[in-house]
């Protein structure tokens, strides 16, 4: 029973760093978004800004990913946890 009770408090703890760290991704990600919608809007289409545009729309969907896989990893640990309840 005491190593239950110690894995159960690991878990819950590696579920509030994956929520911390989820975050920050979406935070992020939304930096990244707005970045790139104002440069889209903005008009002013140098190589630089389009480059910058790019990079931000790929960062974003990085970003993005990231988030939704920590989002998985969470539910799964959350499943595994009933089960064993």
């Amino acid at each position: 029973m005491m190593v239950y009770m110690e894995k159960e408090e690991y878990l819950k703890e590696k579920i509030g760093l994956l929520k911390a760290e989820m975050g920050h991704l979406w935070n992020g990600a939304l930096v990244s978004t707005g970045g790139s919608v104002t440069l889209i809007l903005n008009g002013n289409y140098t190589i630089l800004n389009i480059s910058f545009m790019i990079i931000g729309i790929v960062l974003t969907v990085f970003l993005f990913n990231a988030y939704f896989m920590r989002r998985v990893e969470i539910g799964k640990i959350i499943n595994n946890m009933e089960k064993h309840k």
